[in-house]
């Protein structure tokens, strides 16, 4: 009886086994993003529970692999981060794009991160020469 409904609901996607970062992030961006920076994915996971106007995920991987499709290639709708520093205000293990290994977990810490926002945080890379590589290997530290 449980799963004759369950795949009913699946089948009206009332209950979605899978959804994609991009429809994930729409759905976020009429409601709950409003001028937020990040989003905790344990709080999103509840809202996306207790909110009837959100989604409704078959499970918790649901989230975790649309969150995985966000980075694991070109930059998606949102980065992921392990959590917010506030000491320093950075982000740790922020992870943009090419991570399709990266660990995404669901907890009070771990977050999705607008874009523009990871932008921001990312660290800067000093493009250098390979001739400037070797002249400083060999300058004299005096």
């Amino acid at each position: 009886m449980l799963s004759r409904a369950s795949k009913k609901l699946v089948a009206d996607e009332a209950l979605l086994p899978e959804i994609g970062p991009v429809r994930l992030n729409r759905e976020l961006e009429k409601t709950i993003w409003a001028d937020k920076p990040h989003l905790s994915l344990k709080e999103l996971w509840v809202y996306l529970n207790r909110y009837t106007y959100l989604p409704r995920l078959k499970e918790r991987d649901t989230l975790v692999k649309a969150v995985k499709g966000a980075i694991s290639g070109q930059p998606g709708p949102f980065a992921y981060a392990e959590r917010w520093n506030a000491e320093n205000s950075s982000y740790d293990s922020l992870v943009v794009e090419n991570a399709p290994h990266a660990p995404v977990v669901i907890d009070s810490a771990s977050l999705i991160v607008r874009p523009q926002v990871a932008a921001a945080h990312q660290p800067v890379a000093i493009p250098t020469t390979e001739a400037e590589q070797l002249t400083d290997r060999w300058r004299p530290s005096w």
